[in-house]
């Protein structure tokens, strides 16, 4: 009988994550069912990567009664949708919704995760076996609560799993249209809608902002996941959309952070792949640091930003023959997942 993995796409970097588990999966003989959420550019990620999913469910926009009443909708949309796909595993990272459905329909959940103060009363108590890279050291989830009988370690970052796939373009620069004296910059702004949004996060960011028009030789590239993010930021665009532009279309995220010159950001994932790429990166994150940022700090990887005054920009000369190692995750990933269906969850 075929085997099914059903896997939720909850956020734009779950595209990336899980491209590579998907051909591994189907490698081995499974058959992989995919729903997303419309939220940020996760479907039209999905589509770019050749993912067949199917959309179910949206943004849910700020506040917490809103976010509760958003998943518990999509749970119940999900459950009716995934109820005659008889699936023998439910995969997400981090998709709430997922959990609450897999738990209704009696489906073993695996969640993966690589921040251990997210809100977690789900993870901790709706998912079978819960995946975390291996720098997040058993104090660490015991200091937030998990449950370390369902904790099991994969090697390296989540964002190592598909790094290796990374090929330069040297050309890049030159297509966005960034001169030889101009350095670019690419910007993220802190969640304006998370539960661990930080006013001196979006204070510091202004002030970025603010820096950026200031320096003639700078181009910045805003990528904002929501409209909150974009009426943040268009005032400062608005005042030169030659130097500070928002992208219409999804342009190539690694393509993008490779070749900047920095990366500041309020963003997790966006940080952790441009300090794993080489590029200088500083963060403007105002929740709780986790395990993996604090390791990447000790790394000398990743910067945390208190004052702008603190930014050093300067032209980088990076290589086209570069190439990230594989470190063989996604077979680490999959193993895992196998356990848990060879024990019943």
């Amino acid at each position: 009988m075929e085997r099914r993995i059903w896997i939720d796409l909850d956020n734009s970097p779950h595209v990336p994550f899980f491209r590579p588990l998907v051909r591994e999966l189907e490698r081995r003989g499974y058959a992989v069912v995919l729903t997303a959420r419309e939220y940020a550019q996760t479907l039209e990620l999905a589509r770019h990567a050749g993912l067949a999913v199917e959309p179910i469910g949206g943004y849910a926009g700020a506040g917490v009664v809103r976010k509760v009443a958003a998943t518990l909708a999509r749970a119940a949309q999900l459950a009716r949708w995934i109820r005659r796909r008889r699936v023998n595993l439910a995969l997400s990272h981090g998709s709430r919704a997922q959990l609450l459905a897999a738990r209704a329909l009696g489906i073993p959940a695996v969640v993966c995760l690589d921040y251990e103060w997210t809100e977690r009363w789900s993870f901790r108590t709706l998912a079978q076996r819960i995946l975390v890279p291996e720098v997040l050291r058993p104090e660490a989830l015991r200091r937030a609560g998990f449950p370390l009988e369902r904790v099991r370690h994969y090697p390296g970052l989540k964002e190592e799993l598909y790094l290796p796939e990374f090929v330069p373009e040297p050309g890049f620069r030159e297509a966005l249209g960034i001169g030889a004296q101009q350095l670019l910059v690419v910007l993220r702004p802190p969640s304006l809608t998370a539960n661990y949004r930080n006013e001196r996060s979006v204070e510091l960011f202004r002030a970025v902002l603010e820096y950026v028009l200031a320096r003639r030789d700078v181009v910045a590239i805003l990528l904002c996941r929501t409209q909150h993010d974009r009426l943040l930021v268009e005032p400062y665009r608005m005042q030169a959309p030659e130097r500070i532009r928002i992208p219409e279309r999804v342009l190539p995220g690694l393509q993008l952070l490779y070749w900047a010159d920095a990366v500041i950001s309020g963003g997790g994932t966006m940080n952790r792949e441009a300090a794993l790429l080489g590029t200088p990166v500083y963060s403007v994150f105002g929740g709780r640091r986790g395990a993996v940022d604090e390791w990447l700090t000790q790394q000398g990887r990743l910067r945390w930003l208190s004052r702008v005054e603190e930014l050093r920009l300067e032209p980088r000369q990076p290589s086209a023959h570069f190439r990230y190692p594989d470190k063989g995750l996604a077979a680490a990933i999959v193993g895992h997942l196998e356990q848990c269906l060879r024990s019943g969850g």
